[in-house]
């Protein structure tokens, strides 16, 4: 899809097998993604892909005001209970048992999938075309006719209570998620904690289960994408025959604040961090629809490099450091410096790698003498679109990698075939631009910083050259 949106949009009657509705075909050259409405008003995103035969469908249920928002009594969730919800619909149903669906799912190498974020949940499934039909059947009976039985559900809290434990002895695993925890307390993305408890665990119940399943079968909130080679006409047939029929449950979309980031520095004893120190400095990030968002995607690469160079090659201050944006309606970035061996040289190191980044420089390599030898923007720029652009086709080469980018493209850009084709927006994007949006999202941009360390040694955290990184750094960029 070209990067502009809508360039043609016309509308065709299509007269099917229980469904009449209108396809809208976006300006694809190859007319390759339309939407379809089932009989019930759910859209299906259909993308044509004849060259892949296994096929991928996901369901997609948005998220309206966040659970505990107007929970009146006044008691916020301990977890994310439609993550649970959506794990144990796929375990047992009113036509199959565990082990029924367990054999065929492995004698036809089909896939079943599920996953709740800030913005949406889904339940998706892969199959190889010729077992499509009947995985629909099995995948339909899990989204609308799924048993919630005591001894899965025992079975299911022990898996959890161990993940919790493997969660809680990586040190890292939980700075972050303490990190987020300190990001959201005043914002709705906080409702749910990011630290996965026992209490959690033990709080569900299978009526609680049943009834979020219920809300999730609203006709409302859900959308539904589809990639592989397939009839239209056939699809909607076994979409209708079972999804077609949900009805609206109430669903009402929730509106997200923007995120106004506020200072601080969070310390953070880790019980498993032994000799080792960890760091996350947090920052705004552009919206996926922003103008700033592809320059920001290839600073953060040419960022990385600096950093890597400087930070871990020079001093030998950490194993690793790396920049990565949340994907959600308020986005932001992180620098993550993970196994940090010196925090009281980190700061210096970081200013260090912005000085080289501020005059539009990045390392190519060590000279003779032993220090850096640098090449301008101008030189690496196109390197770094290339780089880009490889490594985005590379990792969505699959029906299941295009169901992705179809969702997040519709979700958060208006349309769903907004990545099929970006390189020529890529291409387009000069030097200014990576100067500008390194300035408006890392040189002056308020940040948040949370350190964790050993419970003995994190009261010995100067905070006060982080506090003076913050005051660097911190003047909010103009609107």
């Amino acid at each position: 899809m070209k990067i502009y949106r809508f360039f043609c949009v016309f509308f065709i009657g299509l007269f099917l097998v229980s469904c009449s509705s209108l396809g809208k075909t976006y300006g694809t050259e190859d007319d390759s993604y339309s939407v379809y409405y089932l009989d019930n008003g759910i859209p299906v995103y259909f993308h044509e892909n004849p060259v892949n035969r296994v096929f991928y469908l996901s369901t997609v249920f948005k998220k309206g005001a966040l659970p505990g928002n107007d929970d009146v009594s006044g008691v916020a969730p301990l977890g994310d209970m439609e993550a649970v919800t959506l794990s144990l619909m796929q375990k047992e149903t009113d036509f199959h048992s565990e082990n029924e669906i367990i054999k065929f799912f492995s004698d036809t190498s089909s896939g079943c999938y599920s996953g709740s974020n800030q913005d949406y949940s889904f339940i998706s499934f892969s199959s190889i075309d010729k077992y499509f039909e009947k995985t629909f059947d099995y995948y339909s009976g899990m989204l609308l006719n799924p048993v919630f039985s005591e001894p899965v559900l025992e079975k299911y809290k022990v898996s959890y209570k161990n993940r919790i434990a493997d969660f809680k002895s990586d040190p890292f695993a939980m700075l972050n998620a303490r990190a987020f925890d300190f990001l959201y307390q005043n914002h709705p993305y906080g409702v749910i904690p990011s630290v996965p408890s026992e209490v959690f665990a033990d709080s569900i119940t299978l009526e609680g289960l049943s009834d979020c399943h219920k809300k999730l079968l609203d006709k409302d909130r859900i959308a539904l994408f589809f990639s592989g080679d397939i009839s239209p006409k056939k699809l909607l047939r076994l979409l209708n025959r079972k999804i077609g029929k949900l009805e609206s449950r109430g669903f009402e979309a929730g509106v997200i604040p923007h995120l106004e980031l506020d200072t601080g520095i969070q310390l953070v004893p880790l019980e498993f961090a032994e000799n080792s120190s960890y760091a996350v400095r947090i920052t705004s990030a552009p919206e996926r629809d922003s103008e700033d968002y592809f320059p920001f995607a290839l600073a953060s690469m040419i960022m990385d490099d600096v950093l890597f160079n400087v930070v871990r090659e020079k001093y030998g201050l950490c194993y690793s450091v790396f920049n990565t944006a949340t994907v959600s309606q308020s986005p932001v970035n992180e620098i993550i410096f993970y196994r940090v061996s010196d925090l009281d040289r980190l700061v210096s190191a970081l200013n260090e790698s912005f000085e080289i980044l501020k005059q539009g420089k990045v390392i190519k390599g060590k000279s003779p003498e032993g220090g850096f030898e640098y090449s301008g923007f101008e030189e690496v720029l196109h390197n770094y679109k290339n780089k880009y652009i490889n490594s985005f086709y590379g990792s969505n080469t699959t029906n299941r990698g295009l169901v992705g980018m179809m969702v997040l493209g519709e979700l958060y850009n208006g349309d769903f075939s907004y990545y099929e084709d970006f390189s020529g927006k890529i291409e387009e994007i000069t030097v200014q631009d990576i100067n500008r949006v390194l300035d408006k999202y890392w040189f002056a941009a308020s940040s948040q910083w949370s350190i964790g360390a050993s419970s003995g040694s994190i009261t010995d955290v100067n905070v006060v050259d982080f506090k003076e990184e913050q005051a660097l750094h911190g003047v909010k960029p103009e609107a």
